[in-house]
């Protein structure tokens, strides 16, 4: 039997207004915290996984036994919501990005950010999808500019890490050497860092956060240092270190 609605209940109030603030574009891939999971994923149903939008407004639910990614809308009333099926794709990823607006899905078929020992050039390492519609895929030999720099593992080789959809909706991966690339959601073309001039301090560096799309300045004697989580990926908040001095950056 098709489950057509879901009813979820928000156990944890988030404020109208913050909701508002948040960028149409910017996506997370965890269950979120306080929602319930759908009727359909129970303990049997091991081969499916949820993803969810940032605004917890959209999820897919990826199977990977029928080969199929379902994505619902939920309609909010208060705390309690209830889930109508969209659109559907007749594929299977491993990891996906959802954003705020629900008409944009970002999905990689790579385990564990790794290529296999026998990857191709030419085959997709991002794959860019509107209303459950192929866009346009980004090709391992698009993203990798040093194929010397792979590190080879057991499982693959390691090329880099997926940090997903920044503040300005743009989906950024990071490759093996700490570079930042941009994709265009949209378009699923790469694109740029656009940033405002602004006049350099003389003596001062300079530091740009590529997710929260902001960049500052600081004095030279100072020592920057960026928290990562335990994947690698950034945790939100920074620090400027002089001798005892410490300033956090949130």
């Amino acid at each position: 039997m098709m489950v057509k609605n879901i009813l979820f209940i928000k156990y944890k109030f988030i404020p109208s207004f913050l909701l508002l603030s948040l960028s149409l574009c910017i996506s997370g891939n965890a269950h979120p915290k306080g929602y319930t999971s759908s009727p359909s994923l129970n303990k049997k149903d091991a081969f499916q996984k949820e993803f969810w939008s940032k605004n917890k407004n959209f999820y897919a639910v990826s199977d990977s036994q029928k080969k199929l990614i379902t994505l619902y809308g939920i309609t909010w009333r208060g705390k309690i919501g209830r889930s109508k099926r969209l659109w559907v794709i007749d594929s299977y990823f491993k990891k996906i990005w959802l954003t705020n607006c629900g008409e944009y899905l970002i999905a990689s078929d790579l385990d564990n950010d790794l290529l296999p020992l026998s990857y191709s050039k030419d085959q997709a390492i991002l794959s860019f999808f509107k209303e459950g519609k192929l866009i346009k895929e980004a090709r391992v030999d698009q993203v990798i500019k040093d194929f010397s720099k792979l590190q080879k593992r057991d499982a693959g080789y390691g090329w880099g890490k997926y940090l997903g959809l920044n503040a300005a909706g743009h989906f950024v991966i990071e490759d093996i050497e700490g570079e930042k690339m941009l994709f265009d959601v949209k378009t699923g073309n790469p694109t740029d860092f656009e940033k405002y001039e602004v006049k350099k301090i003389l003596g001062w560096k300079s530091y740009e956060d590529i997710m929260r799309c902001y960049e500052f300045q600081y004095p030279d004697d100072y020592l920057l240092k960026e928290h990562l989580r335990s994947d690698g990926t950034p945790a939100g908040w920074n620090y400027l270190k002089k001798r005892d001095y410490v300033i956090m950056i949130a």
